[in-house]
């Protein structure tokens, strides 16, 4: 369209006789180069269509582990997005635009990185130790799985209480988290929940108790 064009004639007209060419050039930007337009006897001008094209940035490069998408095509003024693969974080700009660089166009930033998401390593837990593949790092989708020690001869000494595998995973997709908290491992030798006549237990408000845990009662009113 000649709305995207400069004009390489001086005009102080608003009507011009049949015949008339007017000399015109595209726009920074644009491809074609110089052209004329005429005043035909129909009373419009020659068209221009297509006279005028973008200039065009090219594929954008695919960042590793991540995607490009073409919202509409790669020619001057075109903005494109960028994402990573679930696992990843995305590290530089998620958008590029095609813009003037001198007299050519191209994109206004580099392809952003991808990166692994990763989690520090799993919580310790007392009387139990965990396990994976790779001791030191712990990407997205890694699991660990606890288990609790055993006795001097092997024998089964710890109860495991809880999720025994927990894995990485993601909530906002940039910071690597635990899906779950640890498991516990709690001594298989325990003790009910004691009852004191005319007594009430102030500590450990629970059913279960462990060897040698204490447990604090107080009289009731009108006992010593």
């Amino acid at each position: 369209a000649v709305s995207i064009c400069q004009s390489t004639t001086p005009i102080d007209m608003s009507e011009f006789p049949v015949g008339t060419s007017l000399n015109y050039e595209c726009g920074p930007g644009y491809l074609g180069g110089t052209f004329s337009i005429t005043c035909l006897e129909n009373l419009v001008w020659s068209s221009t269509e297509d006279t005028c094209r973008r200039k065009s940035c090219g594929t954008p490069p695919e960042p590793f582990n991540g995607m490009v998408h073409i919202n509409t095509d790669t020619q001057f003024g075109s903005i494109i997005n960028y994402s990573c693969n679930e696992g990843y974080r995305l590290v530089g700009s998620p958008t590029a635009a095609c813009l003037l660089l001198g007299s050519s166009v191209a994109w206004d930033k580099e392809a952003p990185i991808c990166e692994t998401i990763s989690c520090e390593p799993p919580p310790v837990i007392s009387n139990g130790t965990f396990y994976s593949y790779n001791g030191t790092f712990f990407p997205y989708g890694m699991v660990v799985t606890y288990q609790c020690h055993t006795g001097p001869g092997g024998e089964k000494v710890f109860d495991l209480v809880g999720e025994q595998s927990i894995y990485c995973t993601s909530k906002d997709g940039h910071l690597g988290v635990w899906n779950s908290p640890p498991p516990q491992c709690i001594s298989t030798n325990k003790c009910t929940a004691p009852e004191v006549e005319n007594g009430v237990r102030v500590t450990g408000n629970r059913s279960l108790f462990l060897i040698n845990e204490i447990v604090r009662f107080r009289c009731q009113p009108g006992f010593v």
